[in-house]
């Protein structure tokens, strides 16, 4: 069986083994038949340097391999070349010899590894880059999207998707070689590496027959080895190496140090790894520190070198404190000319200490850059400077610390999905002349550095007050300080609840400047941003600072997209408030509310809400797609507001819980007596704007037995099937509604119930049609006058099956309830289809999917995830029941449980387009993020199926899936197809 993953390339480091996984085999000198290294000293127009075993390779083919300056920077190993080798798509390099990787020899040493660090350029055809005899080949197919490796008796493997111009390192690992049963041939494992030494992913019982052994061929560098004009790359080559033995994590040529405790320092912390790091490494933490904290003790963290620290492997991050500021140091400082990347960390604890007599406060206190600095899912969180010192004779005081989170000297910083909250800067020191408050409460960058932030969150941070005395003012830029002369940016992003510092409690000092932002001299653009509802401190007078949201002195800052500044009072030109709306903006206080940022969503009635312009962006803050639609009021979420999926259940206890501005699903049946879910629209959002359609079924054994939706107070639109449940004029609503029940049988007779707040009511008499007697849907349309709480009961022998399309507004609710009665819970199923809205067509023009009903044969209907980053998104969701068991055919849109208790569901080839469709099923029993297992891909350009464990699949054109062990209580089922463009 084979199993496989194919990830994106910014998930590289999610580990995916298979349980008993061993490397066992380690690097020797003598296995490592190939290794090129160039430097810029080498001439390789005929021959290549080899510092493996096999000798030096030929430049062959009817053009020529190159040198190029043009190399990778992440994981270098030192001693590495500064050179790379360029394919110009004509030309490969040959190891002398042939046969060197026999199936006798892999055996014989456990495995071979092949590694290069690899940049695609594009064009070509099957673009190989380690190949031998034509048979184990690493390439990069230029139809495909990613890298992939081919053996001859096993299919393509595609291990991970990157664009093209990116360098990666590549590395593939055979292993776990089992006993032999063919003479000649030997199974094992391919595990895969990618920018990085964390495995990737594993596809097991790979056989390699010993056809390769019986061709007279070498290994091939950019090539195949007989110089096939096919299978020349195109790009750029580095550092390949071909070794003939599984080689182990830690021997992989990818430069890395591997944390392995929380030590303050010794061996195994994180402060050792930095020191023995390289240029150009990584540093990883074993998965035992998943949400551990590593207190610096004996001081803060230096970097004087180029790395990256990467916790993006553990689930929960890392958290770095510097004591909690008790020893009074900052977390880390990055040195002049160094660049560093941190994922995944929490910054926290930093405190510098305050000043001596007419000395300043010292800056950073959580991290000190003079390099460039890139943080990434990052939390710069709680951190402070020092106070400034007094005056004393001829030294006058001093100012507090600048950058209470970060501060920027020279260089860089670029924010990606971080939050910068909760840091403050010191007070100015006392005197007859009081030292100005430390600025950059959050971020402080001089007039060497320069920021871009994206979708990220600076919040409620604070200026340091003045110094006791004349002239000391509150620091400016609560949130962010810019001195920087350089074009600094601001995407998709909040600056929110800040604050400066007051002025001295003498004389006129004014309070800091810049609640928000501080610009001195730099140019800021913004695009779709928030700077809103911070304040500035106030003068012994109780005269508030200027520019409570941003102040800005001098240069005109750029606004593209849809933004927002509260109080633009700061602004000196009129000119630049061009597109930038103003006022409360009304936002939620700082919290989860999905995505990897915490953020901070519009409240009802905030100007952010309905905000979209024709420069917005397609995601929002958290970088989750936008909704579109042709509604012109449809809501931005352009601060950070959900537009995701919130997940309920229901069953004995009552569960609650917030309806967002995108859609929602239950994954749960109803239970048997009573107990209501209710959807509230109380809180933050009680005003929104929502849409999606719910697919559901129920079987009510006996006439007793009923279930009700409640709508209301306020207008409310709704759809049953082709009906609509609307607020028709002030007090009164219109039902309508489609019922039809295809099993066999006679129709059912019963009435619809609508209440009014008075406990009045309008009863309908119904007929729900049955197949062997009408087989047509039957409409009815009721009116009632009221306006309290509108409730639809429904009570009858039958099965309902109805699409509901609700839009709620504010005030309203939504419950489901089931009713008293015998409700057979063991033939119950409870199907949610989320059809999100979309406004594209398919790739390559089909629109049909074989099996499908009328309502699903576009393929925008049924896909939802843009796989192959082409803007086209597609899918489509379904939830099912495993206990109780479910006994019900349903369409396309819903598995069933078999009398087997075992999970089945269909679905079709689309034969026009399958040679370039890509189906894939994962499967959830918690919904959580990253909680899908992948358990079925087929891939059309290859005609490869894959199946996970206990999935099986009958049929060809139409598929019949089969989970013979589909996990107890519910599993979720998510389907996506994903079309890929024909060359």
């Amino acid at each position: 069986m084979h199993t496989s993953i194919l990830p994106p390339i910014h998930r590289f480091r999610q580990a995916v083994l298979s349980s008993g996984l061993l490397l066992a085999m380690v690097l020797s000198a003598s296995a490592q038949l190939l290794h090129y290294r160039v430097s810029d000293t080498d001439d390789i127009s005929t021959s290549v340097p080899n510092i493996g075993s096999l000798g030096d390779g030929t430049n062959s083919g009817t053009g020529a391999v190159t040198l190029s300056a043009d190399v990778p920077t992440l994981g270098i190993p030192a001693g590495a070349g500064n050179r790379s080798m360029s394919f110009p798509g004509n030309a490969g390099v040959l190891a002398p010899g042939s046969q060197q990787l026999l199936n006798s020899q892999i055996r014989l040493h456990g495995g071979f590894t092949y590694e290069a660090w690899v940049k695609y350029t594009g064009n070509g055809n099957i673009n190989s880059i380690i190949d031998y005899a034509g048979t184990e080949k690493l390439r990069r197919l230029a139809s495909s999207s990613g890298y992939s490796m081919l053996t001859n008796a096993s299919p393509v493997t595609p291990f991970v998707t990157a664009p093209t111009n990116e360098w990666h390192y590549i590395a593939v690992v055979f292993h776990n070689i089992q006993p032999e049963t063919t003479a000649g041939e030997i199974t094992g494992d391919y595990t895969f590496y990618v920018d990085g030494i964390v495995p990737l992913s594993t596809v097991q019982n790979v056989t390699i027959t010993d056809f390769g052994d019986g061709l007279n061929r070498s290994i091939g560098v950019g090539t195949h080895p007989q110089l096939l004009a096919s299978d020349f790359f195109n790009g750029l080559i580095y550092e390949p190496r071909v070794t003939l033995a599984a080689v182990t994590p830690e021997n992989l040529l990818f430069a890395h140090q591997i944390v392995t405790n929380t030590n303050d320092a010794g061996a195994g912390s994180l402060r050792a790894a930095i020191a023995a790091a390289s240029s150009g490494s990584l540093i990883t933490f074993d998965p035992t520190l998943d949400g551990q904290t590593i207190t610096l003790s004996s001081g803060q963290l230096l970097i004087d070198k180029n790395i990256t620290i990467d916790a993006s492997t553990l689930t929960s991050g890392l958290t770095i404190d510097a004591n909690g500021g008790v020893t009074n140091h900052r977390v880390i400082e990055i040195e002049t000319g160094s660049s560093v990347e941190l994922s995944h960390l929490t910054i926290t604890g930093g405190r510098t200490p305050d000043a001596p007599i007419g000395e300043p406060g010292e800056s950073g206190g959580g991290i000190y850059c003079g390099g460039n600095l890139t943080l990434t899912h990052c939390n710069v969180s709680n951190n402070s400077t020092g106070r400034g010192g007094d005056d004393f004779g001829a030294a006058p005081a001093a100012h507090g610390g600048d950058g209470g989170g970060i501060y920027i000297y020279v260089g860089s910083l670029t924010l990606n999905d971080s939050t910068v909250t909760g840091n403050t800067t010191g007070d100015g020191g006392d005197g007859q002349d009081g030292g100005i408050g430390g600025s950059g409460g959050g971020i402080y960058v001089s007039s060497s550095g320069a920021i871009n932030i994206n979708n990220s969150t600076v919040d409620n941070n604070a200026t340091g007050d003045g110094g006791g005395g004349n002239n000391s003012y509150g620091g400016g830029g609560g949130g962010i300080c810019l001195f920087s002369a350089a074009s600094n940016n601001l995407n998709n992003s909040t600056v929110a609840n800040n604050s400066t510092g007051d002025g001295s409690y003498s004389g006129s000092n004014s309070g800091g400047p810049g609640g928000g932002i501080h610009i001195f001299s730099s140019d800021l653009t913004l695009h779709n941003s928030v700077i809103a509802g911070n304040t500035t401190g106030l003068s012994p007078t109780g005269t508030p600072g200027t520019g409570p949201d941003l102040l800005r002195s001098s240069i005109e800052f750029e606004s593209t997209g849809a933004n927002f500044i509260g109080d633009h009072s700061g602004i000196e030109h009129s000119a630049s408030l061009s597109g930038i709306l103003s006022g409360n903006a009304m936002l939620a206080p700082l919290g989860d509310y999905g995505g990897p940022t915490q953020t901070m969503p519009p409240l009802p009635g905030s100007p952010l809400l309905d905000l979209l312009t024709d420069n917005s962006t397609s995601t929002d803050q958290r970088g989750f797609p936008r909704p579109t639609s042709t509604n012109a009021s449809w809501q931005n979420d352009f601060s950070s507001g959900l537009n995701g999926a919130t997940v309920f259940t229901s069953g004995n206890d009552a569960a609650t819980g917030t309806i967002d501005n995108g859609s929602f699903r239950f994954t749960d049946a109803v239970a048997s007596q009573g107990a209501a879910l209710v959807l509230p629209s109380t809180g933050i959002f009680t005003e929104f704007t929502a849409s999606f359609d719910l697919f559901y079924q129920l079987h009510l054994s006996d006439a007793a037995d009923g279930f009700s939706f409640s709508f209301g107070p306020a207008a409310t639109t709704a759809t049953f099937s082709s009906g609509s449940l609307e607020n028709g004029v002030p007090g009164a609503y219109v039902i309508s509604f489609d019922t039809y029940d295809g099993t066999a049988g006679p129709n059912s007779t019963g009435n619809i119930t609508l209440r009014g707040p008075n406990g009045a009511t309008i009863s309908t008499p119904y007929t729900f049609f049955r197949a062997n007697e009408a087989g047509a849907f039957r409409s009815l349309t009721v009116t009632l006058d009221g306006t309290g709480h509108l409730v639809v009961t429904y009570k009858g022998n039958t099965i309902i099956d109805q699409m509901i399309n609700y839009t709620p507004t504010a005030g309203d609710s939504f419950t489901f309830a089931a009713r008293t009665g015998d409700l057979a819970a063991e033939h119950r199923i409870d199907n949610i289809v989320i059809n999100y809205q979309s406004q594209v067509e398919a790739d390559i023009g089909a629109v049909e999917i074989q099996d499908a009903t009328d309502s699903y044969n576009i393929l925008s209907d049924l896909w939802l995830t843009d796989e192959d980053g082409d803007g086209q998104a597609f899918g489509v969701e379904f939830a099912l029941g495993t206990n109780p068991k479910v006994a019900n055919t349903v369409n396309f849109t819903g598995p069933t449980i078999n009398s087997s208790g075992q999970a089945t569901l269909n679905f079709g080839l689309n034969l026009a387009a399958v040679d370039y469709t890509i189906w894939k099923l994962t499967r959830s029993t918690t919904l959580e993020v990253g909680s899908f297992e992948e358990v079925l891909r087929y891939d059309g350009a290859f005609d490869q199926l894959t199946l996970g464990e206990n999935i099986t699949v009958a049929g060809s054109g139409e598929f019949i899936v089969t989970d013979e062990a589909p996990p107890t209580g519910k599993a979720f089922y998510r389907f996506e197809a994903e079309l890929i463009a024909p060359p």
